[in-house]
């Protein structure tokens, strides 16, 4: 049997389960399309260069066990149907690494990406964000 007739057979046994991952794909993309504007314009000018308060112990568990789920689920996706890269960002979001709020504002400064999520907030009503100073440079002239 050839994998292409083996992949046939597997899908044919688990029609079920391929149609509801493909719905429940479907309706993920849709939600986080829809919900992305809403939460960016949700969250303060100054989010990403103050510094993170402390939530507790409870909250802190509750984001690691999140961020690992969402972690696990976004690695299955990169086979199964699904937005498994964005998962994996959103997952790893949550873990509160160290490196995590460098990182974000290093892409969110980008002139394209700034400018962008600024239109929005603009078009909103609502303060630009602020991302720090953009990097210096450590070439010597």
């Amino acid at each position: 049997m050839s994998p292409v007739d083996a992949l046939a057979t597997m899908v044919h046994a688990h029609r079920g389960a391929f149609v509801a991952l493909s719905i429940g794909s479907t309706v993920g993309t849709l939600a986080l399309i829809a919900l992305t504007p809403w939460l960016l314009l949700q969250l303060p000018p100054d989010h990403f260069v103050r510094p993170r308060r402390d939530d507790g112990t409870a909250r802190r568990l509750a984001r690691l066990a999140m961020g690992v789920v969402l972690l696990v689920l976004g690695l299955a996706m990169l086979v199964l149907p699904g937005q498994g890269v964005l998962t994996m960002l959103v997952g790893v979001s949550l873990l509160g690494l160290p490196i995590e709020r460098s990182l974000a504002r290093f892409v969110l400064r980008r002139p394209g990406i700034a400018l962008a999520l600024n239109k929005l907030r603009a078009r909103a009503g609502r303060a630009p964000f602020v991302f720090g100073e953009p990097p210096t440079s450590s070439r010597r002239r």
